[in-house]
């Protein structure tokens, strides 16, 4: 199941899954981690995801690269190697193996008559936000109803304050309504780029182009009081020419 929580400047994507038994077959677990990955793929790159639940695999104890954590608990077995190998593919992190804990903080479920105690609920999260996560323990002594203890995560996200967009400038076209100013503006444009036109001996069309652009700001800004400019670039020169 795929939940996706709007936020800003990324979605924080959470996955809860259910893997099949250790009875299953293995053409089970294939389609059970094809529908996992359907899932992944909905979620972009730069969002918060987060993929939980009971995974019935032990990944074990011992560290591996920047997957699997140091403080695991037991030994890996078969399907561990298959959940890995998919973080691994995906470059989600498992949560659980990362923080020192007494071992009844790390197991997560119990067989009949707590004969034994086993580590197969895990929550995993994009390698991405890694240092967001502030801890992750189980809580054994829950009254859940359940033979599986809840696994909690305590996650902190700092976002980096958004910059404002500078605003586009608008064209003041009311003043073109003005002949008079109108007037003025087209012969002071001309005369500048007349003046900018024998002082470059750079005759393209790149060249030119700045020079008429050069005077056409600087006519703005001479001709037309800042109360009236509604930008640094209120004219065009479709406008005057």
């Amino acid at each position: 199941m795929l939940v996706k929580i709007q936020g800003s400047p990324f979605n924080l994507c959470l996955i809860q899954v259910y893997a099949p038994t250790c009875n299953s077959s293995n053409e089970d677990i294939e389609e059970f981690y094809i529908e996992v990955q359907k899932a992944r793929d909905q979620c972009k790159e730069h969002d918060v995801i987060v993929m939980m639940g009971d995974m019935n695999s032990k990944v074990g104890r011992g560290r591996e690269e920047l997957t699997v954590g140091p403080f695991g608990l037991g030994e890996r077995n078969e399907r561990g190697d298959r959940f890995v190998e998919w973080c691994q593919e995906n470059k989600q992190i498992i949560a659980n193996t990362w923080f020192r804990h007494h071992p009844r903080r790390l197991w997560t479920w119990s067989s009949p008559g707590d004969r034994y105690r086993n580590q197969i609920d895990y929550i995993t999260i994009n390698n991405r936000f890694r240092n967001c996560i502030k801890q992750v323990r189980t809580f054994p002594g829950a009254d859940c109803n359940s033979d599986h203890v809840p696994v909690v995560m305590n996650i902190k996200v700092i976002l980096k304050k958004k910059e404002k967009r500078k605003a586009k400038p608008q064209r003041n076209l009311k003043l073109l309504k003005q002949v008079e100013v109108k007037t003025r503006y087209a012969v002071e444009v001309k005369n500048r780029f007349e003046v900018l036109s024998v002082q470059c001996e750079d005759e393209s069309a790149e060249s030119e182009w700045h020079q008429l652009q050069d005077a056409i700001e600087k006519t703005t800004e001479n001709l037309i009081p800042k109360q009236e400019r509604r930008a640094n670039r209120p004219w065009m020169t479709d406008h005057i020419l």
